[in-house]
Parts: C-alpha cells; sequence; structure tokens
C-alpha cells in the first residue's frame, strides 16, 4: 500500500480567498479553506478554525517527539525512581511543545 506525504510544514494561515473564505497554506500550495455562512459568529468561529488546524500541525511532531520521550523513560523510571534526570527533560520538551499547540 502507498501513501502519499502531506504537504511539508509549517503551514499557515493565508489570505481570504474570492469569497470570504480563509486559506490554510504551504509555502507553495493552498491546503484546504475553512468556510462560513456569512454569519458573523460563524466567521469567526472560521477563523479559528484556520488558526487551530495551523497551529496543529506544526506541532505535531514536536508533540509525538515529546511523547516518545517520556514514554522511552517510564519503564525505566518504574524501576529506578530516584533517576529523574532524562524524564525531567522529557517533561520540560512536552511542556514545550503543548505550549506552542496552546498558543493563541
Amino acid at each position: 500500500m502507498t501513501t502519499n506525504a502531506h504537504t511539508p510544514t509549517p503551514w499557515e494561515v493565508g489570505d481570504l480567498d474570492h469569497n470570504g473564505q480563509r486559506i490554510v497554506r504551504g509555502e507553495h500550495i493552498e491546503i484546504c479553506t475553512c468556510w462560513h455562512h456569512s454569519v458573523g459568529s460563524i466567521e469567526r468561529e472560521m477563523e479559528a478554525n484556520a488558526a487551530f488546524i495551523v497551529r496543529a500541525v506544526n506541532s505535531i511532531d514536536e508533540l509525538a517527539e515529546a511523547l516518545r520521550r517520556v514514554a522511552a523513560w517510564k519503564d525505566a523510571v518504574s524501576m529506578i525512581a530516584p533517576e529523574l534526570g532524562g524524564l525531567l527533560t522529557a517533561m520540560y520538551a512536552a511542556d514545550a511543545a503543548l505550549a506552542k499547540l496552546e498558543a493563541a
């Protein structure tokens, strides 16, 4: 089974298209368009959705790596409780990735 790679990151929130819909784009490509129906509250939600997509996509590699680092230490920490240096490093990496994901 062959899988295609996604558009390389980072992605960004682009301009509005000719219909007033927010574009999410990569460096040289439109990836998706977030729609609204000319209603103020839905338009704000459209903007929030575009920003959320971009934050999630641009954070996923760091989040996965942080989780890998935490997971790699779980067995060692369960056997040797005093050895916390690596666990703390992994926790700080997870914290930084989550901060990026949750940034406004």
